[in-house]
């Protein structure tokens, strides 16, 4: 058993803690001046240590998790005594600027330029947010809830004024950064682990229709930027990672495929060459300089106001997602006539993020679809009971017309009600009953 002495005297006296270790002897942990409650939950986490260390068990949960909470003056105090074992080295924890500014200058060479972008906007905010600048494991799954919320936050209510998309961007890399935290010692847990940060499926439905495309390229100024224009339009490359890194080598104009690499994936695939595209390139063969390399010769600033200008010249209101949208276009148009496993390859994505972010129904499935269901030839021919029968006639190509629709439809009525008359001419010398073509209401169960 354990007990408290009391040293010296006055208001706030400081108290100890005496026990009896295994082998007899007696030991004092000092414990400061404290208060008299306090010092008597301390004495019972002593009595708990010293049995179980004379039973040989470990202590439990609750203990534990006082232990670890201990700061590591007083945990020194209970390894001197015997009663724990001394902790495993802990780095000093950081502040938060100077963490996330120390871990942007190690990841300069490791990652992409725009992850370090990300990351940077991402310690930006949090830095304004957390305006004391704590230590990196004062931060708290709350504090981390409530910067998420401010983000979203209208400027006009002292919030950031982010979009959801750019705010789960934000918590990504926020939480990437406090996974390096957790692996570094610096904290236990990651507060942004139960955050969501899945990218937002896009709410942009604008789909660049082919005799547009190529009114703009009409309008680009030279054969560099109708190559361009085409690259991304009929080709689905990434606008200026994929395009401007193109070289004349990667053109296989006999098996009809561009080799493309992605910076952002960092691996390369294979791209067919339409007929746009082939003719781009060809012009654009034509009048590149002798000794260039690369299939694209324009710099990556300011694109989008050069096609702005040409979209205009020909006619179009600007859409949003310049270079983006092209890409989403020949995505849909190739998803309408090849298998989508093939169509995500040449795209350099998943099938999965091509229909959360680049498939859409276009206005010609619209009105595919509606020449498949003539509404004013059903309107004439079908009564509201006759759903079930016009189904089993619908037309199984678009070369079937209305009209051949209607009599295949009246066919099958003239043969049901023959063979309705052939089954009332033999049961018309039995007994008087009600007759239906319903099987259900002839069912016994009912």
């Amino acid at each position: 058993m354990a007990s408290i002495i009391r040293c010296g005297s006055g208001r706030r006296p400081s108290f100890a803690v005496q026990f009896t270790d295994s082998e007899q002897n007696r030991k004092t942990i000092r414990l400061g001046q404290i208060k008299s409650p306090d010092a008597i939950r301390v004495r019972l986490r002593i009595e708990t240590l010293v049995e179980c260390l004379r039973v040989g068990m470990i202590p439990d949960p609750e203990t534990q998790a006082w232990l670890e909470a201990l700061s590591d003056k007083f945990h020194e105090k209970l390894v001197r005594v015997g009663l724990t074992s001394p902790r495993a080295f802990r780095p000093v924890c950081p502040k938060l600027s100077v963490f996330l500014k120390n871990l942007i200058a190690e990841r300069q060479d490791s990652v992409s330029k725009n992850d370090i972008r990300l990351l940077g906007q991402a310690r930006d905010k949090l830095v304004i947010f957390f305006s004391d600048d704590p230590i990196v494991s004062g931060i708290k799954r709350d504090g981390a809830a409530a910067w998420q919320t401010w983000l979203q936050t209208p400027k006009t209510r002292g919030g950031a004024g982010l979009a959801k998309a750019t705010t789960r961007t934000h918590t990504r890399y926020a939480k990437l950064a406090f996974k390096e935290a957790v692996a570094r010692g610096f904290t236990k847990e990651n507060p942004f682990s139960d955050l969501r940060s899945a990218a937002v499926a896009s709410t942009h439905n604008t789909y660049i229709l082919s005799q547009d495309a190529s009114r703009v390229m009409d309008a680009l100024p030279d054969a560099s930027w109708r190559a361009l224009f085409a690259l991304a339009r009929f080709a689905g490359l990434r606008v200026p990672s994929e395009t401007h890194i193109l070289k004349w080598d990667d053109v296989d104009l006999e098996a009809q495929r561009l080799r493309v690499f992605a910076p952002k994936t960092k691996s390369v695939r294979y791209v067919p060459i339409t007929r746009p595209v082939s003719q781009a390139l060809q012009e654009a063969f034509d009048a590149c300089p002798v000794g260039k390399a690369l299939v694209i010769n324009l710099s990556r600033n300011n694109l989008n106001r050069t096609v702005e200008a040409a979209i205009r010249r020909a006619g179009l209101e600007r859409w949003k997602r310049l270079f983006q949208t092209l890409r989403c276009s020949c995505e849909c148009d190739w998803a309408q006539h090849f298998p989508q496993h093939a169509v995500s390859e040449w795209l350099g994505h998943s099938m999965a993020v091509s229909e959360k972010h680049y498939l859409r129904a276009t206005d010609e499935l619209f009105v595919r679809a509606s020449r498949l269901w003539p509404v004013s030839a059903l309107q004439n021919a079908l009564q509201p009971d006759d759903v079930n029968r016009c189904l089993s006639c619908a037309p199984t190509s678009l070369d079937q017309s209305a009209t051949e629709w209607v009599e295949q439809i009246n066919s099958s009525e003239a043969t049901r009600c023959k063979e309705g008359q052939q089954v009332t001419a033999k049961k018309e010398n039995g007994p008087a009953r009600t007759r239906t073509w319903d099987r259900a209401i002839m069912s016994r169960l009912l």
